[in-house]
């Protein structure tokens, strides 16, 4: 009779936890979308994409670094109101170079796409993606959307807006309690 109360107690918490896996994904998933919709944000990505290319795509020169401070102000009026929901990244990727990381703002200019599938994927499909991705800011729940730049060759770099909620919902824990998540590399 315990074993079978503790396999109904197992099943229970492994419903509760997909079901949260999928609220994050999807929650990750409208904040990406409705980012990428406003046109605001449209137009200083395309500019600032165009600039990001002229300058030899590194993102520090002078042109891409005002309309990087123009971008951040833009998305910081998404970008605070996410985080009493878990958010932990809202970023800008050109190609497979980061452009912005709200988080890091101060950050900027590598490469990532060697540790970073989703984004692969996103820039070699041209489709939306999301999922749980490792990167250098730890695990999330993550939403990429690109964005079509015209005016740029097809072999140019495109745009792509990520949005990266935590693996766990945010909460207050008492006094010298944490909250952990194990991720197994081989999976």
């Amino acid at each position: 009779k315990w074993q079978e109360h503790l396999s109904l107690q197992q099943a229970a918490a492994q419903a509760a936890l997909e079901v949260s896996q999928q609220d994050f994904l999807r929650q990750a998933e409208v904040f990406a979308q409705l980012v990428a919709k406003d046109p605001v944000v449209i137009t200083l990505v395309h500019q600032a994409l165009l600039a990001h290319t002229r300058e030899s795509g590194n993102g520090g020169a002078k042109e891409s670094a005002l309309l990087r401070a123009e971008l951040q102000k833009v998305l910081g009026l998404y970008w605070e109101p996410m985080q009493p929901s878990g958010a932990r990244q809202l970023n800008i990727h050109f190609g497979s170079s980061t452009f912005l990381r709200m988080h890091h703002p101060e950050r900027f200019g590598d490469d990532v796409m060697s540790f970073r599938p989703l984004l692969a994927s996103v820039l070699n499909s041209g489709n939306p993606a999301s999922g749980m991705d490792v990167g250098r800011y730890g695990a999330n729940y993550r939403a990429l959307v690109p964005l079509k730049v015209d005016g740029l060759a097809a072999n140019e770099p495109s745009a792509v807006i990520e949005v990266g909620l935590a693996l766990l919902p945010p909460r207050v824990l008492p006094q010298g309690q944490g909250q952990a998540v194990l991720i197994n590399a081989a999976l």
